[in-house]
């Protein structure tokens, strides 16, 4: 098998418990919050385990570094204002009261973007100069 399909697998791997605690969290504050700050508090939870479980695990880096960590954070920041942007105008233009359905397709483009991201920006292969 080879490493992105690999890397595909396990990164489906930790995201089906990550969504599903993140969904969870979201669906309990969304119903006395705002729905961007129901959004925002669900995916802080969501994005310090997703960065644990795929650093060590889908892409399997050991190291500890500083910068590596800030370029995931920075991405899952991105990524935080596609998806509340994204589930806003899903659920107030496209699906006026569909929480779920909201919910899961703005979550469903944020996987897309996170992926691509912690593969080619986050945990790529740095060479011995950089920082």
């Amino acid at each position: 098998m080879d490493k992105t399909r690999k890397q595909i697998i396990r990164f489906v791997m930790v995201g089906i418990p990550v969504v599903a605690m993140d969904f969870l969290t979201y669906y309990m504050f969304v119903n006395f919050l705002p729905h961007y700050i129901a959004r925002i508090i669900a995916y802080i939870f969501g994005s310090t385990t997703s960065y644990v479980l795929n650093k060590l695990y889908t892409f399997e880096q050991k190291q500890k570094s500083f910068n590596e960590m800030v370029r995931f954070y920075a991405l899952y920041f991105f990524t935080l204002l596609f998806t509340v942007i994204a589930n806003g105008f899903l659920l107030s233009v496209l699906f006026p009261g569909k929480i779920i359905l909201a919910y899961s397709l703005s979550t469903f483009m944020g996987i897309i973007l996170n992926f691509a991201g912690q593969k080619f920006f986050v945990f790529r292969l740095k060479n011995k100069y950089e920082i």
